[in-house]
Order: structure tokens, then C-alpha cells, then sequence
């Protein structure tokens, strides 16, 4: 059974070590030890956790599969740029442990989302993915994102990966 709820301040650790084990689980077969090390030790730390948890720039919340942690979700809510008509956030991330990879947590993390963006009036939803991440493309498209352009690159230790922007609406505009 999947619970999701809202990340708080003293969810730092948790946010911390599910950052780098999904992290891990969704790029190992991309990248060498060393810069999945690299990576993780550099942008999922406690300090990085707490400032996502403490900004309002950021909602975080946490997935449990059977009452442990199994996956997170991170929105960001900065503006798309390719200027969508109506508001937009990011969808900044969406990972899940290996352990529950097809149980179904991916889908309600991402209903979680589309909930929380619908209750702030958002618009589009959009987020940039890795060009190769085929899985997280793959969930992308079938859930309706469309490609809306080159995104920036992402650096994992001392590889440079390309990404492309993906935008999807949440309802309606106003």
C-alpha cells in the first residue's frame, strides 16, 4: 500500500538519502560509480534537502510503499520558459525507488501533482528530462507531455547530458 504526503522541515534526512538511492536506482546503468558518488555528494545532502523544505519555491512531498520511504516528488514553482498561455510550474522531480518500479506509486505521485498544481490555479505543467532516461520519457509521454524544446544540460560528475523540455496542461486556462 502507497501513502503520500506533504515533506516537512524534519524530513531533511529522508529527502536526503531518497534523493541519492532513486537517484542511483534510475541513472546506474548512465553513469560510473564515481559520478553517481560525485553527483549525489554535491546536490542531495541535508543542507540541500532543508533549504527545498524551508523555501516556498518548492513543494516536496514523500511516498511510502508499506510505511517506508519508496519515492518523492519536488514542484517547483518557477515559471515554464517557453511561455505557456496561462501559469505553469515545474515538475523538478519524480523519482521512485527500484523496489516498487511497477506497483504503481509512479502513476500517484503523479496525480499528487496534478492535484497540488490544480489547487494553485497552475495551468501547465512542464519539467526537464534527461534525453537518456527512456523509462521517465516513456511515463512523460504516456501521461500526455508534449516536447516543447532542448532543455539545459545536466551534469553527473564528468558527464554532460542533453535534455529536452516537456510541458503537459493540468486544466483548463481561466
Amino acid at each position: 500500500m502507497h501513502t503520500i504526503r506533504a515533506a516537512t522541515l524534519s524530513d531533511a534526512d529522508t529527502l536526503a538519502d531518497l534523493w541519492a538511492s532513486t537517484f542511483r536506482d534510475a541513472y546506474h546503468h548512465l553513469h560510473t560509480p564515481e559520478d553517481i558518488d560525485a553527483y549525489c555528494a554535491a546536490n542531495y545532502t541535508r543542507e540541500a534537502a532543508e533549504k527545498v523544505l524551508s523555501s516556498d519555491e518548492y513543494d516536496c512531498s514523500l511516498a511510502f510503499s508499506d510505511n517506508k520511504p519508496s519515492g518523492l516528488l519536488v514542484i517547483n514553482w518557477t515559471p515554464s520558459p517557453h511561455d505557456p498561455d496561462g501559469a505553469s510550474a515545474e515538475l523538478k522531480q519524480i523519482y521512485i525507488s527500484a523496489s516498487v518500479y511497477g506497483t504503481g506509486l509512479g502513476k500517484a505521485l503523479f496525480k499528487y501533482a496534478l492535484e497540488t498544481l490544480a489547487n494553485r490555479d497552475i495551468v501547465w505543467m512542464w519539467l526537464a528530462v534527461s534525453d537518456k532516461n527512456p523509462r521517465a520519457k516513456a511515463f512523460y509521454e504516456k501521461t500526455g507531455f508534449d516536447y516543447q524544446g532542448a532543455g539545459p544540460d545536466l551534469h553527473v560528475g564528468k558527464d554532460v547530458l542533453t535534455s529536452s523540455i516537456l510541458a503537459r496542461k493540468v486544466k483548463a486556462a481561466s
